[in-house]
């Protein structure tokens, strides 16, 4: 997948693997199904802030937001979120930011002032500094690198 110059190759290695993995567990628990999960309080709270946040991120990118949906301080949340994911919930919240922004700058027919507003930044330039800040090129520079090949 990587050797082909693919736009997604990493992604695509990294859903692969989970695939794999998904598939594994599946066996496993048909082999073993009087076997019970238990995850932990951390866990949990972990797996409801990843939901929540699929589903808002385009437009809460505070954690104060987060927290409250969960009834929980941003300092909970923030210890919680280092010690299961590695990441505060501010870095998971850029990291779902600019993915998204990666896949909305591979459909050219999406000017980047659309994408800024998809993502409801304020304006262009703002997400241009946001993009430039987290990646290490512009939106437009990254979009011609990976338009490229096609």
């Amino acid at each position: 997948i990587q050797s082909k110059n693919s736009f997604f190759g990493h992604q695509m290695v990294s859903h692969a693997f989970s695939i794999v993995m998904l598939e594994i567990a599946s066996i496993y628990k048909k082999k073993h199904s009087n076997l019970k999960i238990e995850i932990s309080r951390k866990e949990e709270l972990m797996m409801k802030f990843l939901k929540i946040l699929e589903n808002n991120f385009k437009r809460e990118r505070g954690l104060q937001f987060y927290a409250d949906q969960l009834f929980v301080t941003t300092g909970y949340l923030t210890k919680v979120l280092k010690d299961i994911a590695g990441k505060t919930g501010g870095q998971l919240i850029d990291d779902a930011v600019i993915m998204e922004a990666q896949i909305l700058l591979a459909n050219t027919s999406l000017t980047i002032s659309q994408i800024a507003d998809e993502l409801h930044f304020s304006d262009q330039s703002f997400f241009g500094k946001f993009f430039k800040k987290k990646i290490g090129t512009s939106p437009s520079e990254y979009r011609k690198g990976k338009t490229s090949f096609f």
